[in-house]
């Protein structure tokens, strides 16, 4: 039987619907497993009748959470974030994460550093022995040409993410996004602190903070990683 991903991204999603509670400030993330959630939860306070407060990582997740008729409240209306649930491009054997496939890598940066409790959704082909994939780095345009030659000199190969049209991607925060192939990272909080260190870098796609869960699905069963 072939491999259902969206089966286990849905399933990942509504595990984590039991760590939230009414009254809750809930960060919510971008992407697919992330939109799984919203949807889940908006259906979870309608029929349990209980209210949370979101802070949205991107337009796209402000707007679904709307659409499930969720209370979007922006990050300084709320004291705290008291759990935030996000979905992962790859994660390590360690939590390490790379995120930002979705362009929201700033604002996801954010909202589930600051949660004090941060679940990760996941199917389990995101799962790996170390992060191999392209890191995000979100960037003045200002400093395209310049944010290149960096990233070179550390050991990065940077590729500008276009769009469809062939125009750059331009992030929720006005900013251009590359995807940098640095092979197998193997120590992801020092590349993460050194690519944010360069002049003109808003934010990179490593998150090296620990993560209090992340629940994984194969599309049958959900367990934690």
């Amino acid at each position: 039987m072939a491999y259902d991903e969206q089966a286990a991204k849905k399933m990942a999603a509504q595990a984590a619907l039991s760590y939230v509670e009414g009254g809750m400030s809930v960060g919510l993330g971008t992407g697919s497993t992330a939109a799984y959630f919203i949807e889940a939860l908006g259906k979870k306070c309608r029929e349990e009748k209980i209210a949370v407060f979101c802070v949205c990582t991107s337009a796209s997740s402000e707007a679904m959470a709307k659409k499930h008729h969720l209370a979007a409240v922006p990050l300084c209306d709320v004291k705290k974030i008291d759990i935030a649930v996000d979905g992962a491009d790859q994660i390590d054997r360690r939590r390490n994460l790379i995120k930002g496939y979705g362009g929201a890598l700033a604002r996801e940066k954010v909202v589930d550093y600051l949660a004090e409790k941060f679940i990760v959704i996941a199917d389990e082909r995101k799962l790996s022995d170390s992060l191999d994939k392209a890191v995000p780095v979100e960037a003045l345009p200002f400093c395209g040409g310049k944010i290149e030659k960096d990233l070179a000199r550390i050991g990065g190969k940077a590729r500008q993410r276009m769009r469809g049209d062939g125009e750059p991607f331009v992030s929720d925060n006005g900013m251009w996004i590359w995807d940098v192939d640095f092979g197998a990272v193997s120590d992801p909080r020092n590349l993460e602190s050194r690519i944010k260190g360069m002049p003109g870098v808003l934010e990179v796609g490593l998150f090296t903070q620990p993560v209090w869960k992340v629940l994984v699905s194969d599309g049958k069963k959900v367990w934690e990683a």
